[in-house]
């Protein structure tokens, strides 16, 4: 090797960039400034995992949106020590390298994120995740009276379960409320304390970060999952699976039920609510669920509530879709609960007419007492809830479970 006057790096002069974990039939040149901005930028923006893990001279540098190198929207790191690619995966352990070569123009460009990463190893030093501050119990081992570890009153904390059959673990946010009962002294109970804890079970949209879902009001905990890009190889849109065009064109004929995410959702409500039970909240736990979901996860909420339509107290969908075919016997398995449809006639990404279509068939049903049925259509292009309708949902949510 030779060094370069005036660079502030020593460049090798004939291998080219070695890859660790990416398919040798793919070159990828040594990455630029632009390219260390740019993979931070989306990075960061994307709230990713690991990034706080990467060892000294080794910067994230690339990621490939179009799958090229593997799998679709994967982020590479790159040694400026050797001159290897690495895998994320790979680049968290990549310590001991023995390279000798390095390029200063590349550290001091991932050196501009250096306030921002430091800030975010504040929140790790304190049991935060780094994007949010949420209480992080993701590692924590199980409490004694539950599956996940012990939980907080007054708090938005992080778990983790694992299900073998969708081959990576699920992270799950859980709000709870706080209570006055949890500082002693004989403090009097609200009125929302006496009653049962309610609980949501919210299913975010494509893009939406599930940490960032409703948040918990007095007599309301909110849980919220977050859906994996991909599940046994197949893109996952919660409870459907396919090719990814499929879902966008909605040709919903090309795409299968996902049952594995469905027993996973199951399961993590499951936990979720004994996690709530431990809290020994005065009034005790509802027994049934309030459901939410928006755009894609407003089909979930609805696929959730036709599986286990005896577990739903109430459902609320915004910005939602469902199979056409399907929507009678959906009404059927929810025939009893009550159910809100908000959307904006407008809509592009979830056409309107589709929602439409299963309101006045759900308007068409035989009358039932308890299935109240609440449209809220406006005129508009706007997908999805403003910060002020969701509170209104949360509003008739609690209006139904009362």
């Amino acid at each position: 090797s030779s060094s370069r006057e005036g660079t502030g790096c020593t460049v090798r002069n004939s291998a080219a960039p070695r890859r660790v974990g990416v398919p040798s039939a793919h070159v990828m040149a040594p990455p630029t400034r632009d390219d260390i901005y740019r993979t931070m930028e989306s990075a960061l923006a994307r709230s990713l995992e690991g990034i706080l893990r990467l060892p000294e001279g080794v910067l994230l540098a690339n990621r490939d949106t179009r799958g090229r190198w593997g799998e679709a929207g994967a982020y590479y790191a790159y040694c400026i020590r050797c001159g290897t690619w690495l895998t994320l995966d790979v680049a968290q352990s990549h310590e001991a390298c023995g390279g000798s070569w390095w390029d200063d123009r590349l550290h001091k460009a991932a050196a501009t994120w250096a306030p921002q990463l430091e800030k975010m190893a504040a929140h790790v030093r304190q049991g935060e995740d780094p994007y949010f501050g949420l209480l992080d119990l993701r590692a924590a081992p199980p409490s004694e009276r539950c599956s996940l570890p012990a939980l907080s009153l007054g708090r938005r904390q992080l778990v983790r379960m694992s299900f073998p059959r969708l081959g990576e673990p699920l992270d799950v946010c859980i709000d709870v409320p706080e209570s006055t009962a949890a500082a002693g002294g004989g403090a009097t109970l609200s009125d929302a304390e006496r009653q049962p804890l309610r609980i949501l079970l919210y299913f975010h949209g494509h893009g939406e970060d599930y940490r960032l879902g409703p948040k918990s009001v007095p007599g309301l905990a909110v849980v919220s999952a977050n859906c994996p890009r991909s599940v046994g190889g197949k893109r996952c849109f919660w409870f459907q699976e396919g090719a990814g065009g499929a879902w966008e064109r909605h040709e919903h004929a090309k795409l299968r039920k996902c049952d594995a995410m469905l027993e996973a959702m199951a399961a993590v409500l499951d936990a979720s609510t004994a996690a709530l039970v431990a809290l020994d909240w005065p009034g005790g736990i509802d027994a049934q669920v309030c459901i939410m979901g928006v755009s894609m996860g407003g089909h979930a909420a609805l696929e959730f509530a036709r599986s286990a339509p005896g577990r739903v107290r109430c459902l609320a969908v915004a910005a939602g879709y469902y199979q056409e075919p399907e929507m009678e016997e959906l009404l059927k398995s929810i025939a009893s609960i009550p159910l809100l449809l908000a959307h904006r006639t407008g809509d592009r990404c979830c056409p309107f007419g589709n929602i439409q279509r299963l309101h006045r068939l759900r308007l068409a049903l035989p009358a039932t007492p308890a299935a109240v049925t609440d449209s809220w259509f406006e005129e508009g292009i706007r997908h999805g809830p403003t910060d002020e309708e969701l509170q209104d949902v949360i509003r008739w949510v609690l209006a139904q479970s009362r």
